[in-house]
């Protein structure tokens, strides 16, 4: 009997999964509507329908990138990707044209579901391999600068942009490492946020939590992307200092970062005083705890960092 009621709910459930992907296209065509409440309505049933659709429980496997579904999916993280970038473009003052309070409003909406759905699509970590990098860094980004304008933009934008990149699984960052600049771009925004920004209790945690993710993911030329792109998102390096030494990062990690800080990409942005005091603590968090990347780090000189900066 448990063996009929369990093949009479998994064939309910692919019913339910065959009429949601015939359905899909339809809702998401309603993105382009003209009626504020059809595109925020379009915004949430794509979050729930999404499952159904792209989950690889649902999603039969992907043969290459000409599938319709992908098809959908890219197109899916663009629009939505762009509704939270109108959105903060309008809260900073980068569009020429004067919104009304309704269509401000309706962008205000839009961009918190915006954030919510995004998510949901970027946590599909069997879709990953068959998407261009570029397409998940602008997604991401888009959700970083939410948390970059959160002092200027609604704090519901703000804290569903975090849910949203704290619920993202760990294998879209190591996946991403090293390939684009989302990881050191997320490092830079959290680090500003939690240094200069006044903002909830759970805001912070996420922000914290999805710093040490962010760390344990990244690697040289992550933390390279970190440094290098201060002039876009400005982050204190020496709090960024003090919060590893609070936090007691290991030792994997600070190897990483002193291998970028003395590297030739990044060493002629920093003092020379920054670089060692990364170097040192490496150093010191090596001697005390007994660590695979133990490789003698006392041992290595700024010049023997650059050596294995040349093969980036």
């Amino acid at each position: 009997m448990a063996f009929a009621l369990k093949e009479h709910c998994d064939g309910r459930f692919a019913l339910q999964s065959s009429a949601m992907k015939h359905l899909f296209p339809s809702v998401c065509a309603l993105l382009g509507d003209k009626d504020e409440k059809v595109v925020a309505n379009a915004i949430r049933s794509i979050n729930h329908i999404s499952y159904f659709v792209y989950h690889p429980e649902y999603l039969s496997e992907i043969e290459d990138k000409r599938s319709a579904a992908l098809d959908v999916y890219c197109s899916l993280l663009s629009d939505l990707s762009s509704k939270i970038k109108f959105a903060l473009e309008d809260a900073a003052g980068e569009i020429p044209m004067e919104l009304t309070w309704k269509q401000r409003n309706g962008a205000k909406k839009h961009a918190w579901g915006s954030c919510t759905t995004l998510g949901m699509l970027l946590s599909f970590s069997n879709i990953l391999p068959f998407i261009d990098v570029t397409l998940n860094e602008s997604s991401l980004s888009s959700l970083f600068r939410c948390i970059q304008l959160s002092n200027i933009i609604n704090e519901k934008i703000v804290a569903a942009a975090i849910k949203a990149l704290v619920n993202l699984p760990i294998t879209m960052w190591h996946h991403l490492s090293c390939k684009c600049d989302s990881v050191g771009r997320g490092l830079a925004t959290c680090f500003d946020f939690l240094y200069e920004k006044k903002t909830t209790a759970s805001n912070r945690d996420g922000v914290e939590s999805l710093a040490h993710v962010l760390l344990i993911s990244a690697r040289r030329a992550d933390f390279c992307n970190l440094f290098l792109i201060q002039d876009c998102v400005p982050f204190s390096v020496e709090y960024f200092y003090l919060w590893l030494v609070r936090h007691n990062t290991a030792p994997g990690v600070l190897k990483e970062i002193a291998a970028a800080v003395s590297s030739q990409k990044v060493e002629h942005i920093l003092d020379v005083s920054v670089v060692h005091m990364f170097l040192s603590r490496t150093i010191q968090q090596n001697r005390r705890q007994s660590s695979p990347c133990k490789l003698n780090v006392a041992a290595l000189s700024i010049d023997e960092y650059d050596e294995e900066g040349d093969e980036l």
